[in-house]
């Protein structure tokens, strides 16, 4: 197996848990996770430089349009699609366990 190939992940997160502990940036050219500050439950959704692929399967190529999907989506729970790359450091406190 490749350790180098990355990986598509989805997986369902409050609305208002990507407003507030989401950050991003644009990392060649595509929305990439550089912070999750979520709760002990989700804490290990996000690694660094996760790469956004899409929001409630719309494709996202900027962070002004992931903000713009999820703050337009309806629902509680946004629908997250990424693209993982392999080894990359979950973004939680080093002593929390991690359920990935």
């Amino acid at each position: 197996l490749d350790r180098h190939i990355p990986e598509q992940r989805v997986f369902m997160v409050k609305q208002s848990d990507l407003k507030k502990h989401l950050t991003l940036t644009e990392v060649k050219g595509k929305p990439s996770v550089s912070g999750w500050t979520g709760q002990p439950q989700s804490v290990c959704l996000f690694h660094k430089e996760d790469q956004v692929l899409a929001i409630n399967d719309l494709h996202t190529s900027s962070v002004e349009e992931f903000d713009m999907f999820v703050s337009k989506s309806l629902k509680n729970e946004v629908k997250v699609t990424i693209l993982r790359q392999r080894g990359r450091q979950p973004l939680h406190w080093p002593n929390c366990p991690c359920s990935d």
